[in-house]
């Protein structure tokens, strides 16, 4: 190893001050680039963090376009379902004709009773059952066709507001009511309706269970005896008038 000789003390300081300034340079080069390299490495780790959340979300965002997918398929495939069991239901204008009917057409051949004709099917209104009206009500445009069940005089009886013709009736339990029930024809300027009257408010007490509001009825005419009688009949209800 050289050691370095000065000449003066002067010299010497200056050549030590310089050799210092030299090291402590290279000692904040080091310390800049340790720095640099920390910062960088910091970066680093972060970007991956990043990168790593940026792969979660991806899989969250899959997820998520997935169960909307589903979603939305079970909503169309429920639409359809709907659209099939509309299409299912029938038309209230046709005509029901299911084991209530076929009973009724067995038990009228029984009795021996003739000329059975469906008159009108029709949902019971609040009108039909308020304990005030005491009446069934028959629009007579909404009846069936070609349906002419009246005898002539029993159509002369009519013309008469104030007049009415008694009737005997079959409840939906398919026996014959204890009580008369009395016919009327009343004409409006819109329309003209056959009513059944006089004891209807107690037949519906009676037979409380089965005539509710909105339940569909078929009211039919026969002859026994050649006594006009008619038949109130169950064929549906609000949920299931088809059955």
């Amino acid at each position: 190893m050289v050691i370095p000789t000065y000449s003066s003390f002067e010299e010497c300081l200056t050549a030590t001050t310089s050799s210092f300034k030299k090291r402590l340079i290279l000692t904040e080069e080091d310390s800049t680039k340790s720095t640099k390299r920390l910062r960088f490495a910091k970066f680093e780790d972060k970007e991956y963090r990043y990168s790593e959340k940026v792969e979660q979300l991806t899989e969250k965002m899959k997820k998520f376009l997935f169960l909307d997918q589903l979603v939305t398929k079970i909503a169309k495939n429920k639409k359809k379902k709907m659209k099939i069991v509309k299409k299912m239901k029938r038309n209230p204008m046709d005509i029901i004709n299911n084991e209530v009917t076929e009973l009724l057409k067995r038990l009228i051949d029984e009795i021996n009773g003739s000329d059975l004709k469906l008159l009108i099917q029709k949902r019971l209104y609040h009108s039909d059952l308020r304990g005030c009206q005491n009446r069934l009500t028959i629009p007579m445009n909404q009846m069936q066709k070609n349906c002419e069940f009246l005898s002539p005089d029993e159509e002369n009886i009519l013309v008469d507001k104030q007049r009415g013709i008694e009737v005997g009736l079959m409840g939906p339990k398919l026996q014959m009511y204890n009580k008369k029930m009395v016919l009327r024809k009343f004409c409006m300027s819109h329309t003209s309706s056959y009513v059944l009257s006089n004891n209807w408010n107690q037949f519906v007490r009676d037979y409380m269970n089965d005539l509710k509001e909105n339940t569909m009825i078929q009211v039919w005419s026969f002859r026994r005896n050649q006594e006009l009688v008619f038949a109130v009949v169950v064929v549906g209800d609000e949920e299931n008038d088809f059955a």
